[in-house]
């Protein structure tokens, strides 16, 4: 049921690296004064025109600082995620508030993943049935899992690998549908990748898409590929 999740979810996932909510609140502070300042140079990296060399200058030097262009990356997909979900964009929305401070901790505690489009649909999931904490605490396990760490650091070798697993599975299980999409040059590289990394947040309804939840943290990277083949 939907109100044992925010005890559930976390249990099943385990905390193998040991997050805690005190690592938490430190990165929330570190991640306010880059927040800050990066607001102060917003005018100068929103002209950045991405030449290290050129007229931008100190601009393109402030995009190449990792923290600071995964903060203008998080303020665009902010509006994005769960659009229809007000409580998401309202200003003074404490879950918009702990939403942007996970997404920002993330990036400072994990700079080699940094931030990538489809992490704010996880953490805001997360947000609607854990605390902030134990959210934050599922957020960087579940990154730090062989799926979503090879698909947010875009390896593309292993990636590949997932997409090659799901075309057999296809195949076997469905393959008059296969065929059909082979022959319409349908790759899974349009569909199964942004399944994958919002965990069908953007495919499902939500109530359809937490119980795709409850099977991943029972079941693992596996449930996500089941899924795929009983959607198509």
């Amino acid at each position: 049921p939907s109100s044992a999740r925010g005890a559930v979810w976390p249990l099943a996932l385990g905390n193998p690296l040991n997050v805690s909510v005190e690592l938490l609140d430190v990165l929330r502070d570190q991640a306010r004064e880059i927040r800050e300042q990066y607001m102060r140079d917003r005018s100068e990296m929103e002209h950045a025109d991405g030449d290290m060399g050129g007229s931008g200058g100190r601009a393109e030097v402030l995009m190449a600082q990792d923290a600071r262009a995964c903060q203008k990356a998080i303020n665009l997909d902010l509006p994005r995620t769960f659009p229809d979900l007000s409580f998401f964009h309202t200003d003074d929305s404490p879950y918009k508030n702990n939403l942007r401070e996970l997404l920002e901790a993330f990036v400072l505690l994990r700079p080699d993943v940094g931030y990538s489009q489809g992490m704010s649909f996880l953490a805001a999931f997360l947000l609607l049935y854990l605390e902030p904490g134990d959210a934050f605490i599922c957020f960087v396990n579940m990154m730090s899992r062989s799926c979503f760490l090879h698909f947010f650091g875009m390896k593309m070798p292993e990636v590949r690998i997932y997409m090659e697993v799901h075309q057999r599975l296809f195949a076997e299980e469905l393959p008059t549908l296969f065929a059909h999409l082979h022959k319409s040059e349908i790759k899974p590289e349009m569909y199964l990748v942004n399944w994958i990394m919002t965990m069908y947040c953007q495919a499902l309804p939500l109530e359809c898409t937490a119980r795709v939840w409850d099977l991943y943290f029972m079941d693992g990277d596996a449930m996500l590929f089941r899924v795929a083949l009983g959607i198509l």
